[in-house]
């Protein structure tokens, strides 16, 4: 299983529901081993190539868990800034609002539903993650002029194989 970098198709396309959230079994492993070797909280299925609307999340080691086709049901007015960094876009760290706290409706990769709610890093993370699944980007929540520059050296960077795709 390969990381996915930017500026790959896949990165900005919808990803699709998920009909039997059993099916993702077969990749949150992979998915979770490479999220640990990247040193990374959350993965998303587009980021391994897969257009598939689930991803893994590992605030900490005790609570790694599997979103499959995952919904924020209430999120709350208050925002927070905060710096946040992204495995398919290396080497780029960029601030971005996101709501305090989330409720969050999903499915694990066993098939069984569940909500949570999720504040602070984890809040943050699963934002990120789902935006993954929109065909999102933290640096499509930047300011243009800022995104641009940060788009040609990551393009620069892909055409000229400074970036590494697979996990060591």
């Amino acid at each position: 299983m390969e990381l996915v970098l930017y500026p790959a198709e896949i990165l900005g396309r919808r990803a699709a529901l998920v009909p039997d959230p059993a099916s993702v079994a077969v990749y949150t492993r992979e998915m979770m081993r490479l999220m640990r070797e990247r040193e990374g909280i959350g993965l998303a299925a587009p980021q391994v190539g897969l257009s598939m609307r689930f991803f893994v999340l590992g605030v900490d080691r005790h609570s790694e868990r599997v979103f499959v086709n995952p919904q924020i049901v209430r999120a709350s007015r208050r925002t927070v800034r905060s710096e946040e960094s992204c495995l398919s876009l290396p080497d780029v760290t960029v601030e971005v609002p996101r709501a305090a706290v989330i409720d969050v409706r999903a499915w694990d990769e066993s098939g069984e539903p569940f909500e949570i709610r999720a504040r602070g890093l984890a809040a943050r993370a699963i934002q990120h993650e789902l935006d993954h699944l929109n065909g999102v980007l933290c640096i499509d929540r930047i300011d243009t002029k800022r995104r641009e520059r940060i788009s040609r050296r990551l393009e620069v960077l892909s055409r000229d194989g400074s970036a590494t795709r697979s996990a060591p």
